[in-house]
């Protein structure tokens, strides 16, 4: 008999709906994802409760706007960030009380906008707004602000700042440890560039300390940043062997397989200039590389000289500097996150580049056919603007065109990439009819990317290249560009090689060219060198006495020389630095005298700081480079750089 099961028909109860969050929960959530850091969630719930009627008054949009510019500063959107922090101090100035954490925190973000721009006294009387306003909550925070933005000044109010920043912490709060490691090392740090080495070693080893000393393993970015201040007095105060041994603790000079040598732009500042900076003034500069390459939050941790002009001076040369991506994707995340360079400006003259004359000509024509400057506050940035001109198919032709030479040139830009577009300028430039110094430009940037990786045949073919554009008669045709390709071809030669004389006569023998061009000037100096090098000396004085220039003057025309012989030895590798497994590199810059010998070497960058500066310098001083013809003595060459790079055998 079949079964038959009757069906269970089971009541479900109908879903209750949650009840829509009240405005107040959602003006509590956005506050607490922004102090918890969620930064992108926080600004889209400020945002959508911006629209709301409560969110339209005064004081609630002034609080959120406070809270918002905080987070946006976070997401790096920077004008962002300062239009909101200023909105919100103009509506919380009509809505008493006037005191309050979200005045505060709008001053802090301004503050915090103004120190990452170096403008530190702007940064101090934000951070003294803040202060002013705030309540217990938020006056710890502000006052750290202060003493960092007036570390650099004479007098005490930085110092006075920390201090009582460091009163504030109460002993038996879960931060106490980290808040006093924090606040002593910035203590420490304001005693060493205020001259008190010994005070700065003092409070910085009681830094450490609380931080639990010494040890291996895992460390945070903040016990990192103390043992790096801890070498820095250390090696201030000429206790060379702790501050190895505390820069061993650091992880610096151990980046494996790293390309953090291998920057695409990274120069000194000069010397002199706005920030009045000297050859003796030295820097401890901290920043971060982020993922495109570029820096972010450089600071000087130390500087040998009083004053923010100084300070400002050496952090603006390191906010240029820029790696490739996969330059700096290669450096450890760790490290890129903070890492620390020693710093000097440079006294070099700036030689002029050959191909200066013609590419300023080259310049006025696209400017004058509808090209502009791209802004942008980094490398990476006018990059950037540059690769949005390029692309766009409404913009000016050539301006196009001058954004697909830029970046081309770009320092960190694939060499195929380059390549490409600068097939894609050159078929542009003959479609607009560009002058020879445009065509020319494009020319010479291909034959400079070269077709072979291996050094020795791409001389060859771009020797072979320069060649054929010498005879080229749609280039030729301009004087200067003549001038210019020819310079270049013989550059490509030996110092001495005569091959090359029947390029540098062509360009002094040019009737086209002005009696006091540059060009002719450069052409004659090195065929005297071509002369001087196959024992024409008497020929050799005759044409170097048609420039008409002194030495100091030639130094800064003349094509510098090639070395000849490099100085380094496995001896050169500090004992020291051995021993503790450090590695590192130093950028030397120094003057070639006219027997090829260096003179007057100078450290200008190092890594670790105050590691490898005595070894590189002796490196460069042992080197030889190839001579120059200078009847009277004097330079050869001046403000010429190396780098000097210290590996340990794998």
């Amino acid at each position: 008999m079949p079964m038959f099961v009757a069906p269970i028909l089971l009541a479900v109860a109908a879903p209750v709906a949650a009840p829509a969050p009240t405005l107040q929960q959602r003006f509590q959530d956005a506050s607490d994802a922004a102090a918890s850091g969620q930064c992108a969630e926080a600004v889209a719930s400020f945002e959508s409760l911006e629209n709301t009627p409560a969110g339209k008054t005064r004081q609630v949009r002034g609080a959120m706007l406070s809270r918002k510019s905080a987070c946006l500063l976070n997401l790096r959107r920077y004008s962002d960030a300062a239009a909101a922090a200023s909105e919100a101090l103009r509506l919380l100035a009509l809505t008493p009380p006037a005191t309050n954490d979200d005045v505060t925190a709008a001053h802090i973000t301004l503050g915090q906008l103004a120190y990452y721009r170096h403008a530190y006294a702007e940064s101090a009387a934000e951070m003294r707004l803040a202060r002013d306003a705030s309540t217990t909550s938020s006056r710890f925070r502000s006052l750290l602000w202060l003493a960092r933005a007036t570390m650099y000044d004479d007098g005490g109010e930085a110092l006075a700042t920390a201090d009582a920043a460091r009163a504030m912490i109460d002993p038996a709060s879960k931060t106490a440890k980290a808040d006093t490691a924090l606040t002593d090392t910035l203590r420490g740090r304001i005693l060493l560039n205020h001259g008190d080495v010994a005070g700065g070693y003092t409070l910085l080893k009681k830094a450490l300390a609380a931080q639990g000393g010494l040890k291996d393993g895992k460390v945070s970015l903040s016990e990192v940043v103390t043992r790096s201040d801890l070498a820095l007095a250390a090696l201030l105060n000429h206790d060379a062997d702790s501050a190895r041994e505390y820069l061993a603790y650091t992880g610096a000079g151990r980046f494996e397989k790293s390309s953090f040598a291998s920057a695409s732009i990274m120069d000194a500042p000069p010397c002199g200039g706005e920030a009045g900076l000297l050859p003796t003034d030295l820097a401890v500069v901290e920043f971060s590389v982020t993922d495109d390459g570029s820096v972010l939050g450089a600071t000087p941790i130390y500087v040998s000289r009083s004053g923010a002009a100084a300070a400002r001076g050496f952090a603006e040369a390191v906010d240029d500097w820029t790696w490739s991506a996969a330059n700096a994707v290669a450096i450890p995340q760790f490290f890129r996150a903070v890492t620390r360079v020693e710093l000097r400006c440079s006294v070099a003259t700036r030689q002029a580049d050959v191909t200066a004359p013609m590419e300023t000509h080259a310049w006025a024509w696209l400017t004058a056919h509808g090209a502009e400057d791209f802004h942008g506050a980094t490398p990476t940035a006018r990059a950037a603007a540059a690769r949005a001109v390029a692309a766009d198919r409404q913009a000016k032709p050539a301006w196009r065109l001058a954004a697909m030479i830029a970046l081309a040139r770009d320092p960190v830009a694939l060499r195929d990439d380059s390549l490409l577009m600068l097939a894609q300028a050159d078929e542009l430039a003959a479609a607009l009819a560009a002058p020879p110094s445009v065509r020319a430009t494009i020319a010479l940037s291909r034959i400079k990317l070269g077709a072979n990786d291996d050094w020795r045949l791409r001389r060859s073919s771009n020797q072979a290249a320069l060649d054929r554009l010498t005879v080229d008669p749609d280039l030729t045709a301009d004087p200067e560009v003549a001038a210019t390709i020819r310079l270049i071809a013989a550059q490509s030669r030996r110092s001495s090689d005569v091959s090359q004389t029947p390029f540098l006569r062509a360009v002094a023998d040019d009737s086209r060219l002005p009696a006091e061009s540059p060009l002719r000037a450069a052409a004659l100096l090195r065929l005297a060198n071509v002369q001087a090098g196959n024992g024409q000396t008497e020929q050799a004085r005759a044409t170097y006495g048609q420039t008409g220039l002194n030495a100091q003057q030639c130094s800064l025309i003349d094509l510098k020389p090639a070395m000849t012989r490099s100085g380094a030895s496995g001896a050169d590798f500090p004992m020291e630095a051995m021993r503790w497994g450090f590695e590192g590199w130093v950028r030397a810059e120094f003057d070639v005298a006219p027997d090829g010998r260096t003179a007057n070497p100078r450290a200008i960058i190092a890594y670790p700081p105050l590691v490898f500066r005595d070894a590189g310098l002796g490196i460069i001083r042992s080197s030889r480079w190839e001579p120059r013809f200078r009847p009277e003595g004097g330079l050869a060459c001046g403000g010429m750089q190396q780098n000097i790079r210290f590996l340990l055998p794998k």
